[in-house]
């Protein structure tokens, strides 16, 4: 089972299709498998809008601390994730939409093994294409 809230500020500038957002997430998911319970706190910031040729821009911030307490025997984990992201949608028709969605990911653990590899910490952009018809 995984316990979570969430709660999402969203407002539209009046006279605009500018619509900025803050909010906060949180979650519990116990595991039998100890090393696998984790919970987090995250914040994000964000904001949408219609840019020109009805292409919707969306560019948002989210930080979110993750912890595992149990992650070994002895030592628990604690995770630091800084996310940014950027869309372009527009629909091509009626119900064709085409989106480009570019994801920063920054990870920054304290958990380091005794082989001293550290397999928690990384940076990776990830980005899509994708054409969605809704029928």
């Amino acid at each position: 089972s995984r316990y979570g809230s969430d709660i999402t500020q969203s407002y539209q500038i009046p006279g605009t299709q500018c619509l900025p957002r803050i909010g906060y997430r949180n979650a519990y998911e116990p595991s039998g498998d100890n090393a696998s319970t984790y919970s987090y706190h995250e914040l994000f910031a964000g904001v949408a809008a219609n840019i020109y040729w009805d292409i919707w821009g969306d560019l948002s911030f989210a930080y979110m601390r993750t912890h595992f307490p149990d992650f070994t025997p002895t030592k628990d984990r604690r995770d630091s994730t800084y996310t940014t992201t950027f869309s372009l949608k527009r629909y091509l028709m009626d119900r064709l939409l085409l989106t480009f969605l570019f994801i920063h990911m920054k990870n920054a653990s304290d958990y380091v093994p005794s082989s001293g590899e550290d397999l928690y910490t990384f940076e990776k952009n990830i980005y899509s294409l994708e054409i969605t018809y809704v029928f």
